[in-house]
């Protein structure tokens, strides 16, 4: 059995200066007196998710992205290691190096702060100091080489722990709950929908199989990765934080258990400081899109969860995010009024959709080019996704921000009691150009095709309802599904037959 070594080092030094606050086991003497540990187990070694909520709480108020008061940024633990307008290193990356003593010198500026008797200096600035236990805790891993458990460019928040309560918030629902996010898996059979901090598993009878529970409060998008069989939900509190996570789902009916999901398994692969509004899964499953907030897009390994870039490419929150058929390409759409084609390797940007007069809602990428709504209620249509103004449009619709949804060759828009169907073809016109010569140009046309509609069918139903979320199988022989603000999900199987009614009033009995 391995033995390890505890070494702690007393010294005299009753009249040095101590701070007002100092770790518990240090009461009644200096911090520079000890060192805790010498080379301490793996097992014992401190990450920074044990500290992360004492930095989100206590800190991050003043030292953030947009608020980086005297210089310094905690917003990420790679901002936390750059030095602010003291100049001074904030976590020293070997804390013993100075005679075996990691006092509040040595342990960087970030921790001399903290314990400082000097009020002007110690941080909270204008607050009372930290706790004892807080910088206890603080002390143990800057002396432990500060360990990051977690991409160096994520944000703080994402370290922070959270518990999932795996019961769900409701047996039964007292009302319909509104759907605001929706998703299909084609090849089972299932249709996911938002719920109250749940997502909820229906087939296509009507029978819910799974209650999923889920971080966030709200939910803003649901992607089924058929790659690897998982579920990815963005979820969140608008305004407080967002939580990307995705959890495997078996679609194996031999199951005696109605649920289907593997809680072990569950990754969480974001935690921002809003609720994204759109994720995008690349078509081979292999890469996950996630807009946020503050106009920036990060793409990340599905599998390994690594970082391959993340890029500011608006100047407003991020409202949709699509790939291209062979994914070389990623669309954007944002609340600054534009939207965008990135290169999918890096995110650099290929061309910019400029022609918009409101927030651009959703885009989409079809074989023959991309789509854009925006709030003004007008569809445009960019050929091969490069051209930066649109060639083709269609006006009149509502004002609003109706998200579209695609397999590539339609595109569907929801709207009052129905849901639009369009197709993109384009013509060859020949024409006289000013000295008379034939020339040909070629316009493109977005053809409406019959609608999704369905009648009132019982109390509490209406033709009047708008679908607030959309989704379509990538393949003609999938179907399509929209949620209601009303708790209805809609479904067709084809486009010759009435939608099936699926209500998710949850109930209590057999469902976990």
């Amino acid at each position: 059995m391995r033995a390890f070594v505890f070494l702690i080092i007393f010294f005299a030094c009753d009249d040095m200066a101590i701070g007002q606050q100092v770790p518990n086991r240090l009461k009644h003497m200096n911090v520079l007196n000890t060192v805790l540990i010498v080379e301490p187990p793996q097992s014992l070694g401190p990450r920074l998710s044990r500290v992360a909520s004492i930095f989100v709480d206590q800190c991050m108020g003043c030292h953030n992205d947009q608020q980086a008061e005297g210089g310094y940024s905690m917003a990420t633990p790679e901002s936390m290691r750059r030095a602010g307008d003291s100049k001074q290193l904030p976590i020293r990356q070997d804390p013993n190096a100075d005679n075996g003593v990691p006092g509040n010198e040595a342990l960087g500026e970030l921790y001399r702060r903290l314990v400082s008797a000097d009020p002007s200096e110690r941080m909270p600035k204008d607050s009372p100091p930290l706790d004892p236990d807080s910088v206890d805790a603080i002390y143990d891993w800057i002396v432990f080489g500060g360990k990051v458990d977690g991409a160096n460019d994520a944000p703080i928040e994402s370290f922070v722990p959270t518990r999932l309560n795996l019961e769900p918030k409701w047996g039964t629902y007292p009302k319909p709950h509104a759907v605001s996010a929706i998703a299909i898996d084609r090849a089972g059979g299932i249709i996911f929908s938002s719920g109250a901090s749940e997502v909820l598993a229906w087939s296509i009878d009507g029978k819910l199989h799974t209650r999923i529970p889920v971080r966030g409060r709200f939910i803003s998008d649901i992607e089924w990765n058929e790659a690897n069989s998982s579920l990815y939900i963005a979820s969140g509190t608008p305004g407080q934080i967002g939580i990307v996570e995705s959890v495997p789902w078996s679609n194996d009916e031999s199951r005696t258990d109605t649920s289907r999901t593997d809680e072990s398994a569950r990754v969480v692969h974001w935690i921002a400081r809003d609720l994204p509004l759109d994720i995008a899964l690349s078509p081979d499953g292999s890469r996950l899109a996630i807009g946020l907030q503050d106009g920036m897009i990060l793409v990340q390994s599905s599998h390994s969860n690594d970082i391959l870039w993340k890029v500011a490419t608006h100047a407003a929150a991020v409202t949709s995010l699509d790939w291209s058929a062979d994914g070389k390409q990623l669309v954007s759409s944002s609340r600054d009024r534009t939207a965008k084609s990135l290169d999918a390797a890096n995110g650099d940007v290929i061309v910019s959709f400029v022609d918009h007069e409101r927030t651009v809602s959703s885009v989409r990428s079809l074989n023959a080019g991309c789509v854009t709504m925006d709030e003004a209620g007008v569809l445009r249509v960019y050929p091969g996704g490069t051209a930066s103004q649109s060639a083709s449009s269609r006006k009149g619709f509502a004002q609003r921000t109706p998200k579209l949804v695609s397999n590539r060759e339609q595109v569907l828009m929801p709207i009052e009691g129905a849901v639009l169907r369009f197709r993109i073809r384009t013509k060859e016109v020949e024409f006289k150009d000013k000295e008379g010569k034939d020339k040909k140009k070629t316009e493109w046309i977005i053809d409406e095709e019959p609608r999704l509609t369905w009648a009132a069918s019982g109390a509490g139903e209406t033709d009047s309802e708008i679908p607030l979320v959309l989704a379509m199988s990538n393949s003609d022989l999938g179907f399509i599904a929209a949620g209601l603000a009303d708790g209805r999900i809609l479904v067709w199987r084809d486009d010759r037959s009435p939608p099936v009614s699926l209500w998710n009033q949850v109930p209590a009995a057999g469902i976990r």
